[in-house]
């Protein structure tokens, strides 16, 4: 199984993402990543199992900055 994380700058963008996903009803949560799962220092990431086109087409139309978007195998 796979999941999908989408990195933001901050808490507050992760929170606004993960509820404008919830909205649309994709399910996504927001966890804390350290710089190693990064790459570009600590921060925030949408958590998603799949619809990953979807969901980083309607954060960018709300506004969300995305930084980095990773697979990873869980």
């Amino acid at each position: 199984m796979q999941e999908y994380l989408i990195f933001t700058g901050t808490v507050t963008q992760g929170l606004k993402g993960r509820d404008i996903l919830r909205k649309k009803g994709i399910k996504a949560d927001v966890r804390k990543v350290s710089g190693n799962e990064k790459g570009i220092g600590c921060g925030y990431a949408i958590v998603i199992k799949d619809n990953v086109r979807l969901a980083e087409e309607m954060l960018m139309q709300n506004g969300i900055k995305i930084l980095k978007k990773t697979k990873k195998d869980i």
